[in-house]
Order: C-alpha cells, then sequence, then structure tokens
C-alpha cells in the first residue's frame, strides 16, 4: 500500500511539473515574439488538455522506471526524452501538411524549440524524482541483455519508415474515402489535401521520427518478446496520436476526432509491432541485407 501511494504521488508531482513546465517555456517564447497555432480554445479546456497531456507523460515515465528498475539515469532520460520529443514533432509535420494555414512553417519552428525544451525539462525532472543516483546499477546477465542486432541500422530505419508509410496510406486512404473526406471538402478548421509528392516525402520523413522516437527503448530495455511488441505500439499510439488529438478538441468536430483516433491506433499501434521485428530479428530481412 506504501508504495502504491509513494507512486499515486510521483506520478501527481511530475504531472505538475509537466503543466509548469509547459506554460512557463510556452509564455517564454510568446514573450519573445514566438508564433504559435491560432486555436480558439477557452482557458478551462486549455487547462484540462493540458493536465491530460501531463498525466500521460507522468504515468509513462512512472511504468518505464518501475518495470525496467535497471535502467541507469541516462537510458531512462534518453527514452523519455525520444519518445516525447520525436513523437511530438513527428505530428506537427503532419499538420503543416494537412493545415498549413494552422501550422505555418513559423509555427512549426516554434514548435520543434517548445517541443525539445519541454522534453529536455520534463525528463530530467522525472529522472531526478525516479531514479536515484545509485539505482540501475545492478549488472545484467547475459540471458537478460537486450537483444539488439545492431548492423545494418540504416536499413532497418529505412524499412521501419517504409512501413509505416504501408500503414499511413492503407488505414489512411480508408478513413478518408470511407469517413472524413467530408471534413476536407469543407475545409473545417483549414483542412487541406496536400500534393502527392510532399505527402510521401513528409510520411516518410514521418516514419522516420516515429521509429527514431523508440530507438532507445530498443536499445536499453530487455526484449519481453511479445509484450514488448505491445508496449512499443502503445507508446507509439499514446504519444503519436492520443496525445497531440487530445490538444485538438476544441479544433476539430469530435466525430473527426474519433476517426482520426482510431486510424492512427491502426497505423501507430501495428507500426510499432513490425519496428520490433524488424529491429530484433535479422531473419527477417532479405538474406541480400544482411550480406551487406
Amino acid at each position: 500500500m506504501k508504495k502504491f501511494l509513494v507512486n499515486i504521488f510521483k506520478i501527481i508531482t511530475i504531472t505538475a511539473i509537466y503543466a509548469i513546465v509547459v506554460m512557463v517555456i510556452s509564455g517564454t517564447l510568446m514573450s519573445m515574439g514566438f508564433q504559435f497555432p491560432a486555436m480558439q480554445t477557452n482557458e478551462n479546456t486549455a487547462l484540462y488538455q493540458l493536465l491530460f497531456a501531463a498525466l500521460l507523460s507522468a504515468i509513462f515515465a512512472n511504468y518505464i522506471a518501475i518495470r525496467y528498475r535497471y535502467l541507469t539515469r541516462m537510458q531512462l532520460l534518453l527514452i523519455l526524452l525520444f519518445v516525447l520529443f520525436l513523437s511530438n514533432i513527428s505530428v506537427a509535420v503532419e499538420g503543416n501538411m494537412f493545415t498549413p494555414s494552422l501550422i505555418t512553417r513559423a509555427v512549426l519552428l516554434t514548435l520543434l524549440l517548445q517541443q525539445f525544451l519541454i522534453a529536455v525539462l520534463f525528463s530530467v525532472f522525472s529522472v531526478l524524482l525516479l531514479k536515484s543516483k545509485t539505482s540501475g546499477q545492478t549488472i545484467m546477465s547475459d540471458a537478460n541483455r537486450p537483444n539488439f542486432h545492431s548492423s545494418n541500422i540504416l536499413i532497418k530505419l529505412i524499412l521501419c519508415g517504409l512501413t509505416y508509410m504501408l500503414m499511413y496510406y492503407s488505414w489512411g486512404w480508408l478513413n478518408y474515402n470511407i469517413f472524413t473526406k467530408p471534413f476536407y471538402d469543407a475545409g473545417i478548421a483549414g483542412l487541406e489535401v496536400p500534393d502527392s509528392m510532399m505527402l510521401v516525402k513528409n510520411i516518410f520523413f514521418r516514419g522516420l521520427l516515429i521509429t527514431l522516437s523508440i530507438v532507445p527503448f530498443l536499445l536499453f530495455v530487455k526484449p519481453y518478446k511479445s509484450f514488448k511488441m505491445l508496449e512499443i505500439g502503445a507508446v507509439l499510439f499514446v504519444f503519436g496520436g492520443l496525445l497531440p488529438l487530445s490538444l485538438m478538441f476544441d479544433t476539430f468536430p469530435m466525430p473527426f476526432i474519433l476517426y482520426s483516433l482510431v486510424e492512427i491506433l491502426l497505423q501507430n499501434f501495428l507500426t510499432g509491432l513490425f519496428i520490433y521485428f524488424i529491429y530484433h530479428n535479422d531473419r527477417w530481412l532479405p538474406i541480400m541485407i544482411q550480406q551487406g
């Protein structure tokens, strides 16, 4: 019971830290003249959205620290930093394609700086709160070391990016043609259908970002086989879909949000499963690649 209460206290504390960090960094950048998306959100809704995002991030940080106690401070910091920063930026890249009037180039640069600073400070504070100086020093046996094959990392990264593209076009095409096309046709909240070549390049780039966001987790965490696949899929869905969409409740109609959420669940969760297979099982790679 005591451990449970301690963990609840840590989650509440980290949630508060995240919210404070976001408000301080955002307020500072706004005072310096940086441009942010022009979204019409009342203060109460904005606060609830911020606390929800903060709670998701706090639960994730606490979960990783408890489940994988052998992680060092630096390893935990890198896992949190990569997931939070690269996932959010990958969503901003997509937003620049489909809502260019809302996520302009100037806004995209602001979000890049804002999310980096938020991810760094949140990760540092989380590590200081969740990991003692002596934790994570246990030497793992060879049987428990992460089963990560470092060969052909670049090729694996490209394969994962292409996998995300496949998932994106498959589920995105279905969602667009069956459910969301009327929203794009009406131009709700500045929605636009981007040029095909621009879409291909940016979605592949987003696939690379999504893959990179989970690489420290692949590197430092013991496989746990099928369960780790589920963890990766869940992380990509939560931070690459649920969290960003939670900030758009006042911008897009609820049906559009729900359709998009299901689409992202299928895209990101399935991509996470393939990322695990590609990075941990060289036998799934073509023989000609393994000999390269």
